[in-house]
């Protein structure tokens, strides 16, 4: 007997891609610096026997949102 696949749900894969500059205040030496942040964040979900495709998407997208909370980099001002 040869096995037939049948799908029960997709899967959804998101991949996102950005990068913006920031203007910060050292706290420490009090100068004035920029540096671009660039983030990438990947996500995926499966629908289960295609019930919620739209919910599915949307949450194959929500690394973006914790992605986007990147630290700060370290300017070498001397912290302890």
């Amino acid at each position: 007997m040869i096995p037939i696949h049948i799908p029960i749900g997709a899967r959804h894969v998101a991949a996102i891609r950005g990068a913006v500059w920031k203007l910060v205040d050292c706290e420490y030496c009090q100068e004035r610096y920029a540096y671009l942040l660039e983030l990438e964040a990947t996500g995926q979900d499966h629908d289960l026997r295609f019930l919620d495709g739209a919910g599915s998407a949307a949450r194959a997208r929500e690394p973006w949102r914790f992605a986007r909370r990147a630290p700060t980099p370290d300017t070498g001002a001397g912290w302890p």
